[in-house]
């Protein structure tokens, strides 16, 4: 434990570290925890598993396990979630509540506040999807889905607001030397149409 109000609520942890001003502050008994940066993990006590690197990193998590946030307040609203990855200054920064999300880039995911199971790689990807089971690849991939589109795969695309179950590859029908500059396929999961 280093830092002023760093850890200073522990009494018995187990495999725990805390490095920066208020990290891991409110912990009292909880295990296997990694906070290093100002007010990192400030509000846990009663998980365990989790990796906070960055100022306010995971920061009003008080009873959230086996998450990982790296980056400035990543992950910085979470209070009900478990297993999520935020890779990535401001990812996953407003989730509130949610399991099994992964976001890596600059503000990838920065705006949902409740969804599961989503992958957003690049910088401001799904930045404000509630849907779940959403896979975006490459900067700004999904930023049309701002309800709760679900079972999307979108890489180099915006997608389409309201979809579900779709794939999409690039969002123009352009012409030169791209190759495959857009592809769009949906199936129909009930009649494998």
């Amino acid at each position: 434990v280093i830092g002023s109000g760093a850890g200073q609520s522990m009494q018995s942890p187990a495999y725990t570290v805390a490095v920066g001003f208020a990290a891991l502050q409110s912990s009292v008994d909880d295990n296997y925890n990694v906070a290093i940066g100002a007010q990192a993990l400030q509000a846990l006590n009663g998980g365990s598993s989790n990796v906070a690197i960055g100022p306010n990193a995971l920061n009003v998590s008080t009873a959230d396990s086996n998450n990982m946030a790296m980056g400035f307040a990543a992950l910085g609203s979470l209070n009900g979630g478990n297993d999520n990855a935020a890779i990535g200054s401001l990812s996953l920064n407003a989730m509130v509540t949610g399991d099994g999300n992964v976001a890596l880039g600059f503000g990838s995911m920065i705006n949902p506040t409740s969804c599961n199971r989503n992958t957003a790689v690049g910088s401001i990807s799904l930045q404000s999807c509630g849907g779940d089971q959403n896979t975006a690849i490459g900067y700004g991939s999904g930023a049309n889905y701002v309800g709760t589109e679900s079972d999307n795969v979108v890489i180099d695309s915006a997608g389409v607001a309201s979809e579900s179950n779709v794939l999409r590859i690039g969002d123009t029908t352009g012409s030169g030397d791209f190759g495959l500059t857009a592809a769009y396929i949906q199936l129909n999961i009930v009649t494998g149409k």
